[in-house]
């Protein structure tokens, strides 16, 4: 049995609308292929709490639509100047990080 990863750096309007990635890897299926999908979210992304839920959001809308395993790599590490900053969002306390979020918007919202 062949493998085929697909990698999706973040371009969610590529398949929102159009099924011609879930039908490509339908057809990868049909032909005995094992999928998944590789996940690239730029480090940018766990700075800020709001751009972490995006980020997230994102991720998982992508796993929902594609519906195959998949795996969430953050990239460009070597940009981020705080590394303390990481560990804050790569086993996330929902408290904090709902405290952070309340914080940071407009009482608006």
């Amino acid at each position: 049995m062949a493998s085929f990863t697909i990698t999706e750096a973040a371009r969610l309007n590529f398949f929102s609308h159009v099924p011609v990635l879930k039908n490509f890897v339908e057809h990868l299926r049909r032909k005995n292929f094992n999928v998944c999908v590789v996940y690239l979210l730029d480090s940018q992304f766990i700075t800020d709490v709001t751009k972490f839920i995006s980020g997230c959001m994102a991720s998982l809308f992508a796993m929902v639509q594609l519906e195959l395993s998949h795996v969430n790599i953050l990239s460009k590490m070597d940009l981020v100047t705080n590394k303390k900053d990481v560990e804050n969002y790569l086993d996330p306390e929902p408290h904090l990080l709902l405290a952070e979020l309340n914080q940071r918007m407009t009482p608006q919202f």
